[in-house]
């Protein structure tokens, strides 16, 4: 923020002008600086002018949603010494008021995504989901890569990557989809041993539940189904016959991510359960060796952007 006191002011009065509305401001998370520094890229400009009659004329000029807005306040009857705290007062709403046409329905975007202390400062006055909704104006479109760990209590483990889109639908929904790789690790049998990888993607909805006021924290539930192709390769031992084997994979998931949002930077950690719908398994002389079959429970670390 930028403030610029136009005309003749009393030292005393602007300086204890300036000291109550960084303070206030401060409160609400932003820095104020002099307009003489330089006004150009701050989110908003506040321009105070003594008027005769003890009034004082308070103008913002709101680069965020490209307008201005200005308020006469009347502060003859009020002690002198009461003005600074006064005209600080009526700023810090005047700049409240211009912003809360970003929660309105049919208000033009803004000219760029909306800082956290602006959302922080509206959920103080006007409800979270609305501000939650505002939040996800400026964060439309995610892409991230995700390192994945999955579990299935028929014995096998499978690691790799994958490379995650998200969109958001509406409000705190979102439609993800990903696809990537998976290995194992050898397994052994009285046979031979078994290798295994895995190829496919998943299909979810994320939502989040947590209002804007806690950000930069985030939680989200998450609902999707994997689908994979599934190979199995077989080494024998001497006197044993290998069989490779593959198959069709498809898990039905569910599970909670909590994560952490950084400026542009999204990190997070996902854990879960699924149910496999379709599994896959490796046989030995008629029996199960290993399998992406039965409960499984799946865990990963995403690293990624929002734009």
């Amino acid at each position: 923020m930028a403030l610029a006191l136009e005309d003749e002011w009393p030292e005393p009065l602007r300086v204890a002008l300036r000291a109550d509305l960084s303070a206030s401001l401060r409160d609400e998370g932003f820095e104020l600086v002099h307009a003489a520094d330089g006004a150009a890229g701050v989110l908003a400009l506040v321009r105070i002018a003594m008027l005769e009659g003890g009034k004082v004329r308070v103008r913002i000029e709101d680069a965020l949603t490209d307008k201005h807005v200005e308020r006469v306040l009347a502060l003859a009857a009020a002690p002198r010494d009461a003005w600074s705290v006064a005209i600080a007062a009526g700023a810090d709403e005047l700049l409240r008021a211009s912003w809360v046409e970003l929660v309105l329905d049919d208000a033009p975007p803004p000219a760029s995504p909306p800082p956290r202390a602006v959302e922080r400062s509206l959920t103080r006055h006007i409800a979270p989901a609305r501000v939650l909704a505002l939040r996800a104006d400026g964060d439309r479109f995610r892409l991230a890569v995700r390192a994945g760990l999955e579990f299935y209590l028929a014995g096998e483990l499978l690691l790799g990557g994958d490379l995650l889109a998200r969109l958001r639908l509406l409000g705190p929904l979102a439609l993800e989809l990903a696809f990537g790789g998976r290995a194992a690790p050898q397994h052994e049998s009285t046979g031979g041993s078994v290798r295994s990888w895995s190829a496919g993607g998943d299909l979810s909805l994320a939502l989040g539940v947590l209002p804007a006021s806690l950000q930069p924290l985030e939680l989200d539930l998450v609902l999707g189904l994997r689908a994979a192709y599934v190979a199995y390769q077989a080494d024998a031992n001497q006197g044993s016959t290998a069989t490779s084997a593959d198959g069709a994979l498809l898990v039905l998931r569910a599970s909670a991510r909590p994560a952490l949002r950084l400026g542009p930077l999204w990190l997070a950690l996902q854990l879960g359960l699924g149910a496999p719908l379709l599994g896959v398994e490796a046989m030995d002389d008629g029996k199960a060796v290993v399998g992406a079959a039965e409960l499984e429970l799946h865990s990963a670390l995403v690293v990624g952007v929002v734009r």
